[in-house]
């Protein structure tokens, strides 16, 4: 009894401990939060305001690896179990998505000669247009990778998009699992755990001894 006393006292005096370490927590996602999408933000106005892809420099590496650095590392830590807000998850999701049609658009235009991508030039928003339809697999239209060149970086871009997907289902799975869920088998009745024969043996033998 004094021992929980003394525990119950402890807590009430670390709760505003407690209170300004949370505070801390929700500034710093906000922060995160604004950054990430102020840099994807930035990286897209760049984009449909350069001239030339050589304008871009070095600009989509940059956002690349500040948004890999801060958007997917959210998204291994809900993988892991940590507790991330939905809000904050969909944000994530949308800027990764945001990261890879970016990229690729980017190196799309960049590479969009007639020896790589057919009969014209390519421009940014064909080269966005390209990008979109291959990520969605709605199609590309009468643009078509050519070269060598050009089908290697549209295989890059398959197999990114295919890891990305995997990716967001493993969260929404680890997200909706409950991390005390049991499996079912095909008769519908859950696999009991290690513990319940134990509470089980605790039972019979209180009922004996009862007897």
């Amino acid at each position: 009894m004094k021992q929980l006393l003394s525990n119950t006292v402890l807590n009430r005096q670390n709760m505003p401990l407690i209170k300004e370490i949370e505070e801390q927590k929700n500034k710093e996602r906000r922060f995160a939060t604004g950054f990430k999408i102020f840099l994807n933000v930035f990286g897209w106005a760049v984009y449909w305001h350069s001239r030339t892809p050589a304008s871009l420099g070095w600009l989509p590496a940059t956002v690349v690896i500040l948004q890999i650095l801060t958007v997917f590392k959210d998204g291994v830590r809900a993988v892991g179990g940590a507790n991330t807000r939905k809000s904050s998850m969909l944000i994530n999701i949308a800027l990764g998505t945001s990261t890879i049609i970016f990229l690729f658009a980017a190196i799309y235009w960049s590479i969009g000669s007639k020896t790589n991508f057919g009969p014209q030039q390519l421009s940014r928003l064909d080269a966005f247009y390209f990008t979109l339809g291959t990520f969605t697999t709605a199609g590309t239209g009468a643009i078509a990778p050519i070269s060598p060149l050009a089908r290697t970086i549209v295989s890059c871009q398959y197999i990114v998009d295919l890891v990305y997907v995997a990716g967001i289902i493993a969260i929404g799975v680890a997200r909706l699992t409950p991390s005390g869920a049991q499996p079912v088998p095909s008769g519908g009745q859950p696999v009991p755990s290690r513990a319940q024969p134990r509470k089980a043996r605790g039972k019979t033998r209180g009922n004996r001894t009862r007897r």
